[in-house]
């Protein structure tokens, strides 16, 4: 096994691990902040900031990463099967190629993005919101590595047969 594949499942299983721990605390505040209103009758107004802004984009893309690890994206991978083998391959790396190019040009404007708005102070903490930002760039990073996983796993199996 390659060492982009070691490298790939080890992000992986960090990802898991983040996300875990990262609904793990959006359930707590959420949890904390519904006890606020109703008992205390307060709002933790930092609340929706940190699970919904910051946690949550975090949550969403590395989640998405560890989805497309797996295969649990939605893809046309369930129309590759009635191809032709020579077609079925093509297909593969064509929509591929597509998925990198498209990564690419998340992980550039995002990029720009997180960097541009690091001194656009939040509403309720004043943290900076490229750090939610940079959550679209870490999970567009690691589903570019599992890509190329992917990609090379492919080449590797089929020059086999």
């Amino acid at each position: 096994m390659g060492s982009i594949h070691w490298i790939s499942n080890k992000l992986d299983r960090i990802s898991q691990v983040f996300v875990q721990i990262a609904l793990a605390i959006i359930v707590i505040l959420f949890l904390a902040e519904a006890f606020a209103r109703n008992v205390l009758r307060t709002s933790l107004i930092w609340v929706d900031e940190v699970s919904v802004t910051f946690l949550g984009t975090w949550f969403v893309f590395i989640g998405a990463a560890h989805a497309m690890k797996v295969g649990l994206l939605i893809s046309f991978e369930a129309l590759l099967p009635s191809l032709p083998r020579p077609l079925r391959s093509a297909a593969f790396f064509v929509t591929q190629a597509f998925i990198l190019l498209f990564l690419m040009v998340i992980i550039v404007f995002g990029s720009r993005l997180a960097l541009f708005t690091m001194s656009q102070p939040s509403a309720a903490l004043q943290w900076p919101m490229g750090l939610a930002y940079s959550g679209v760039v870490a999970g567009c990073v690691l589903m570019v590595t599992h890509t190329v996983a992917a990609i090379l796993s492919k080449v590797r199996n089929e020059g086999t047969q």
